[in-house]
């Protein structure tokens, strides 16, 4: 029993570590034996740590928030809440992934489950987990939130215009992203990594351009 602990905790780490230097051979274990635990351990830090900063950020800019929304409120809906939100967000977006997942699989006839669809979109949270716990530790250090995107560029009241969304979503954890979603998606679907970063890319595209339409 002890020594199926430790060779539990072996993959374990040994999947976290891959993701990061080893993503092919990473998510080729991870599709032939899917595991909930690392996905949902990603999902729990993320929430742990962005929503400090968040609340920070937002106190930051609130001089440029448009007149309908007040800082204020959503301060005092308290940490503790704002965390089963963000558990939330990102569990929903998880399962919607991973039906896009199951449909794009089925469009190109590939054998596809619904658990690995939904373990596969909880580790490509790794990018966003890195992202917030950089910017988490520069908050604790420096006192203000960091811009890791390019969105820095501009002014902090032009962060909602549609330029300011559209550049938000261009940093090195989205190019992070986009190359760990080519290697697990081509593992998923078994497709090529150039066709996996093509629809992977198309799909990337669509969501930023629905966030610019709406934004502002």
């Amino acid at each position: 029993m002890l020594e199926l602990k430790n060779k539990e905790k072996r993959v374990f780490f040994d999947r976290l570590l891959g993701i990061v230097i080893e993503p092919d051979a990473t998510f080729k274990d991870v599709v032939s034996k899917p595991d909930l635990l690392l996905p949902f351990l990603i999902v729990l830090l993320i929430s742990l740590a962005a929503v400090p900063v968040s609340m920070a950020a937002l106190e930051q800019i609130s001089h440029t928030l448009p007149e309908n929304v007040d800082p204020g409120a959503i301060a005092n809906i308290g940490p503790a809440i704002l965390i089963v939100q963000v558990i939330l967000g990102l569990l929903l977006a998880m399962l919607f992934r991973a039906v896009v997942y199951l449909i794009v699989g089925a469009i190109m006839a590939s054998k596809v489950s619904f658990k690995t669809s939904f373990v596969i979109a909880g580790y490509l949270n790794f990018p966003i987990l890195i992202s917030n716990l950089i910017s988490f530790v520069t908050f604790k250090l420096n006192g203000t939130v960091a811009n890791l995107t390019l969105s820095f560029i501009l002014p902090p009241e032009q962060y909602t215009s549609k330029l300011g969304v559209f550049l938000a979503n261009i940093n090195p954890f989205t190019i992070w992203f986009l190359v760990l979603s080519t290697f697990a998606l081509s593992h998923l679907w078994s497709t090529s990594r150039k066709k996996s970063f093509v629809i992977t890319l198309v799909m990337w595209l669509l969501v930023v351009g629905i966030n610019v339409i709406f934004a502002g």
